[in-house]
């Protein structure tokens, strides 16, 4: 229900219509079962409750729910897990946290949180991840860190 709403945001250029509400409100009644049931894993929900709050524009909350996922799954598989199905998941969190800030104006930790998506994505050979954090980096103009620590601050402006 999440992708689907996300989807259908993305059609309408990101207004909310009565059928959107609907969906985000069953996909976050769908992840409040799933933390109510025993045994869940909580990372996955995690993510896409983070995801959740980036459609509702509450980047802060979804940033937050977003390093929580990681840092569950990252206690569970390792930094650098050797199965690549598993590093693949920590790059799409590392994806959406990088969103996240660059929609902050974080730029610094956006381009840092996309750069680490695109080595996960490069390293476990994930065409449609790299495309998309590909796409990410050229939205907000990151294409290198360094380039991002030659521009001036908001304070210096």
């Amino acid at each position: 229900r999440r992708c689907v709403a996300e989807d259908y945001l993305h059609r309408s250029s990101g207004e909310k219509t009565p059928r959107i509400e609907q969906l985000l409100n069953d996909a976050r009644a769908d992840l409040e079962r799933v933390f109510r049931s025993p045994g869940a894993t909580r990372s996955a929900p995690l993510h896409q409750l983070g995801v959740l709050l980036m459609l509702e524009h509450d980047y802060s909350t979804a940033l937050e729910t977003l390093q929580r996922s990681l840092r569950l799954r990252q206690a569970r598989d390792g930094d650098n897990p050797l199965d690549h199905a598993v590093l693949f998941r920590h790059g799409y969190t590392y994806r959406r946290m990088g969103q996240c800030c660059a929609r902050m104006g974080r730029l610094k930790e956006a381009a840092e949180c996309l750069a680490r998506a695109q080595d996960i994505a490069m390293t476990t050979g994930h065409q449609r991840l790299l495309g998309e954090v590909k796409r990410d980096l050229d939205a907000w103009g990151l294409k290198q860190i360094s380039e991002l620590d030659a521009r001036p601050t908001p304070e210096q402006t």
